[in-house]
Formats: C-alpha cells, structure tokens, sequence
C-alpha cells in the first residue's frame, strides 16, 4: 500500500526520496570538526527511509546505521497489519492475543492514551472502514448502511488488555497502527543510535522524521512540500533539533503522478477530513505520527494542539489556506 505520508525533502541531505541503492552509504569530512558522516536510504515499512549520522567515527556510523535499520525490520514484523505472521494480523484474525510482544502491548496502551486525550479522534479500530476503501478504490462510501454497518465495529473500548493478552470485544473490530507505529518505530531506531554515542543524526521514514543534535553545527532544515504546488514547491520550511515532525495528506504520487486517497478517515462518521496537509511537530515521532492522523478529525484541532505542551501543528485546507498554532513549527 502507498504510504499517506508526504514526500518531504530535507535541505542537509538533498532530496530524500530519490532512488538510491539501498544499501548506499555515503561519507563526508567536516575538517572543521573532524566529524565524519554516513547516509544510507532503505525500503522499510513501505516506502523509503533515509538515516544520515554524524560522529567522530565512520565505523561507528556504520554501526549505527546497521542497528537502526536492523530494530526496523524487527518492529515491522510485530506491528504490520500487512504481514501474515505478525502478532498484529493473529489478533485481527482470532480476536485474542495470548504472550503479546512487549513492544506491541506498548504501542496499544500508547494508542489508547492518545484515544482518550484526542477524545475518539485517534482510533486505531478504523481498519474495517479503511479495508473499504482500499479494497473498493473509492473515497467516499456509496451508501450511508455500509457506513454505519462498518461504524459499528468502530471503537477502541472494544480493545482490552489484561497482563499480556489483547481481546477485541468487538467480532467485527479490527486494528490498525498505521498511524502510529510508523513513528515508534522511527523512535526505537532513534534510541539504537543514540545508545552508540552518537548525538547528531536525522531519519526520515517516509515522512515521519526524527532530528537529534545538528547537522556540521547547524540545524537540521526540513521542508514541506506544498501538495497544490508545482515542481515540489514547499509549503514551509523550518528548522529541527531534538524534535519529531509528520506529515499527513493527500498528494501526488511522485512516481505515477496520480493523486491517492490519503487514508485518513474521521472514526466517527467514516469521512475523510477537509485538510490536504497536516504537519506536527512534537517530542516524539510517534505522538508526531498519531496527531497528523488525529487532528484533521477534531473540531478545533489548532486549540488542542496549541494546549499540548511542546506541539505545534500547521494545516493546509482543500482550498490552499494555511492553518498554524501561535506556537511555531
């Protein structure tokens, strides 16, 4: 499935989404600092994810980049809703979950936090409507009784958990953690990186970005690109440092030029949000990745976000205008 992230471009690694080997490292030498730099792009989760490190080691950005990439692979395998074998499609399928993976269990009780601090606007129980649209190839439902035949079956109260076993109350309930697990992955490869000893180092899964430290002494710089504009003209470019960032919308495949649905559905009336472009900038990438797919879906997503202590959000309507919190992004 097609990613709904944004293509986003990083000023301090050129385009990010180009198509690069994907075991490509490449090395620099900041002689004003006797810093070394490594960048290596691979498919995970997918769509591209690029890693650039700076230490004062190339064997130990290489080490770094191997461990984050490595932690990926692994989270994948225990949060896709896409991978047979996953803990993740056994709940779906059996509705239970005996000996659940530890890292899955955080990621649900994390889902359930920001379900009730979004009150509903985040619900990962969305599959069986999402599963509709992908499978129908349509981005509005035809009839209202196959809406709320599928609403029914909508609501994380449905999701219980008791020690490490996971129940879906619900026969119809399903899960999904695409808007969310992106973005603890993205975290768990940050750590990885940082338990080496490295400060400095930017990833970018797709859209979903984590920044630590800087990029040869200066900040990292981040654009968005403008979904109405032309030649992936930006919608804002800002500065990142010790922060995570995501993007949510609707945009035009770079590669098929066709504009996809961006998967983003309202849990409460089964309707995709009026916003082309949703941007968050948090502390953690994860709470980035869950509140690009929330806010569109709150009635005053710039209020909420501005009451959140360390969030700012930007937000580009069906219309072209710009939305942003006082905070800045």
């Amino acid at each position: 499935m097609l990613s709904r992230r944004s293509f986003l471009k990083d000023f301090g690694m050129g385009t990010v989404f180009c198509l690069l080997p994907f075991s490509a490292v490449a090395d620099a030498h900041y002689h004003s600092r006797k810093l070394f730099s490594a960048e290596q792009t691979e498919i995970h989760m997918g769509t591209l994810v690029t890693i650039k490190t700076v230490s004062d080691s190339k064997e130990k950005n290489y080490m770094a980049l191997d461990a984050a990439f490595r932690e990926m692979h692994r989270l994948e395998g225990l949060l896709s809703r896409h991978d047979a074998e996953s803990p993740l499609v056994h709940l779906n399928a059996h509705k239970y979950l005996d000996d659940a993976p530890r890292e899955l269990l955080s990621v649900l009780k994390h889902a359930k936090t920001i379900n009730r601090i979004t009150r509903g606007a985040f619900d990962p129980t969305i599959l069986p409507l999402l599963e509709h649209y992908e499978q129908s190839g349509q981005t509005a439902f035809q009839d209202e009784s196959t809406c709320r035949k599928l609403l029914a079956s909508v609501g994380l109260h449905a999701l219980r958990i008791d020690g490490d076993r996971v129940e879906l109350a619900n026969e119809g309930a399903k899960i999904t953690l695409d808007g969310i697990a992106k973005g603890f992955i993205v975290d768990s490869a940050a750590r990885k990186i940082s338990e080496l000893g490295i400060d400095d180092f930017l990833i970018n899964a797709g859209g979903d970005i984590t920044a630590r430290g800087h990029n040869d002494d200066e900040p990292w710089r981040i654009a968005v690109r403008d979904p109405n504009g032309v030649n992936n003209d930006p919608l804002c470019v800002f500065e990142l440092t010790d922060a995570s960032v995501a993007t949510s919308g609707s945009y035009v495949n770079r590669f098929d030029k066709e504009e996809r649905h961006h998967h983003i559905i309202d849990p409460h009336s089964g309707t995709s949000p009026s916003y082309r472009s949703i941007t968050v900038k948090a502390s953690s990438c994860m709470l980035a990745d869950a509140l690009a797919t929330s806010l569109g879906c709150m009635e005053n997503p710039l209020s909420f976000a501005g009451n959140e202590k360390g969030v700012s959000c930007l937000l580009l309507d069906r219309n072209g205008r710009i939305y942003r919190t006082v905070r800045p992004i």
